[in-house]
C-alpha cells in the first residue's frame, strides 16, 4: 500500500476533521463518532485476539460504518480495493483503519 503522509485541511466546524491519510484516503470525521463508547467497543472487539475471526471482523465493519457512516465507508472499501488488484482485504482495511485511530488520537493531542 502506498503511503504519504496525513494532510490536514481547516474546518469551520471544531468538530469535523477533514484530512488525508498515508493511504491517500480522504476523509472527514466527525470527533463526536470517534470519541463515542460505541465505536471505542467495537474497536476494542475488534483489537482482542482473543475474540472468534469472524467476530472481529464484524466490529471492524460496525466501527467503520459508526465512524464514517454509509457512503464514506463504501468509498473507503473502494479506495483500498482500488490499491489492492480490486479487493479490499481485511487486512489492508484494518491497517487503514488503524492508521486513521492512531493519527486522530495524536491529532488531538496537539
Amino acid at each position: 500500500m502506498q503511503t504519504q503522509d496525513h494532510k490536514n485541511k481547516e474546518t469551520k466546524d471544531g468538530n469535523i476533521l477533514e484530512f488525508t491519510t498515508r493511504g491517500g484516503f480522504e476523509c472527514r470525521l466527525d470527533l463526536k463518532a470517534f470519541y463515542d463508547v460505541r465505536f471505542l467497543d467495537a474497536i476494542v472487539t475488534m483489537e482482542d485476539n482473543s475474540v472468534k475471526d469472524e467476530v472481529r471482523g464484524v466490529a471492524m465493519m460496525r466501527a467503520l460504518r459508526f465512524l464514517f457512516g454509509e457512503e464514506q465507508k463504501d468509498a473507503f472499501y473502494q479506495h483500498i480495493a482500488d490499491q489492492n488488484d480490486g479487493y479490499a482485504g481485511i487486512e489492508d482495511v484494518s491497517e487503514e483503519l488503524l492508521d486513521i485511530i492512531h493519527y486522530v488520537g495524536k491529532d488531538k493531542k496537539k
